[in-house]
């Protein structure tokens, strides 16, 4: 089999390396997510913008816009997208993810997109899941108590992705 016509990437596309840093907890009465804001290195968003990614983010779940699951879960919010992940509660191992796309940082622009078509993470935000995934397992191996629950909250990641 030749391979010739895969993986054909354009050749003016550049992969920038990316970093992420924690910036707390969006608390709503029946969904806690960690809130990770993903940024080009050097490059961070203003403070105001993810100010604003927050806001937006918790009126979608006071709107049943993001639906709670199981309670717990994480957010990413970058340039032009913003991503949700609650963990399933009827099959805690699954994840659930919403993603929203926020056009020249204006978040009066966000609209949720269809995960099918646009796919729910791009290859930076996969470091994120994949410390999500552990932070997660170690919790399912838990007695799920108070200290538990707040264990995973704050098991966050942070740095290049």
């Amino acid at each position: 089999m030749s391979y010739e016509s895969l993986g054909i990437v354009p050749k003016d596309y550049k992969n920038e390396q990316h970093e992420v840093q924690s910036i707390g907890l969006i608390t709503e009465p029946n969904l806690v997510l960690k809130l990770y804001h993903m940024f080009v290195s050097d490059k961070p968003l203003d403070p105001n913008y993810l100010e604003q990614n927050m806001e937006y983010i918790e009126k979608q779940i006071r709107d049943d816009v993001i639906k709670s699951h199981i309670g717990m879960g994480f957010a990413k919010v970058c340039k032009d997208a913003i991503g949700v992940a609650t963990w399933d509660e009827n099959n805690p191992i699954v994840i659930q993810s919403q993603l929203f796309y926020v056009k020249n940082q204006d978040i009066s622009t966000a609209e949720e997109m269809n995960i099918g078509e646009e796919g729910p993470y791009c290859v930076w935000e996969l470091g994120i899941v994949a410390h999500e995934k552990e932070a997660w397992k170690r919790y399912l191996d838990s007695q799920h108590t108070e200290k538990d629950k707040e264990k995973y909250l704050n098991d966050t990641i942070e740095g290049l992705l």
